[in-house]
């Protein structure tokens, strides 16, 4: 974007400088909340120019893509989609932009900057009790090296969650004596089938968010074995 592209596209159009009349640069955003703020943020820009009516009118726009279809497989959609079926009932209803809001209804008080901050307002030892009341164990049992495909799975769904209010791989494989490889995987194996569009992964998410979201606290301690 800043070498050879940027020079090709001003020899093309007579341009000169950078290709966005400014240094491209990326910004990190770890909240998924915030991250679907600021895609609807972006959609939003042509409407606000005056470009077109409808974010779907706008023909160089990935808007569409993520309003009523997925698999025109020019845009790379999985991350969205998938924070998309763990914050709402559906994809349509999940990203709906219509009636187009103004920019300023769509964005945050906070403006971006380098990095969003987080702010983890659940301890792990209640995402714990959450996860293991729901599968029906005790909360001890995940914390146990076993090969029980139950306590598997439900361990499976503790990392996800966790990983999703704001724990870092590092914290939550500290938490329960896996290494970061191991958290990772489990996080990407739960990602897979929320992509797959199981309803019951994607029931179990949510519930357990929502159920976390009464917890204010910060803690790392870990949840005794007896």
């Amino acid at each position: 974007l800043q070498q050879s592209y940027t020079q090709a596209f001003n020899r093309r159009y007579g341009h000169v400088g950078h290709a966005f009349q400014g240094r491209y640069k990326a910004l990190l955003v770890e909240d998924d909340a915030y991250l679907l703020q600021l895609v609807k943020y972006i959609h939003l820009n042509p409407v606000e120019a005056g470009l077109c009516r409808e974010p779907d009118d706008y023909p160089w726009s990935s808007h569409s893509h993520y309003s009523i279809g997925w698999g025109r497989g020019t845009v790379e959609t999985g991350l969205v989609k998938s924070i998309m079926a763990v914050f709402g009932t559906g994809i349509i209803d999940d990203y709906a932009l219509l009636p187009v809001k103004p920019v300023e209804a769509v964005l945050p008080d906070q403006p971006v900057k380098g990095a969003t901050t987080k702010s983890v307002e659940t301890t792990l030892d209640r995402l714990l009790s959450i996860v293991a009341q729901l599968s029906d164990l005790p909360p001890s049992a995940l914390l146990e090296s076993t090969k029980s495909r139950h306590v598997v799975q439900a361990r499976r769904l503790f990392i996800y969650c966790a990983s999703r209010v704001g724990y870092k791989m590092s914290e939550i494989g500290q938490y329960l004596g896996k290494s970061n490889t191991s958290v990772s995987e489990a996080v990407e194996h739960v990602t897979r089938k929320l992509l797959d569009g199981r309803s019951n992964w994607t029931h179990w998410v949510k519930q357990v968010l929502d159920e976390a979201d009464s917890s204010t606290t910060v803690s790392h301690s870990r949840l005794s074995k007896s």
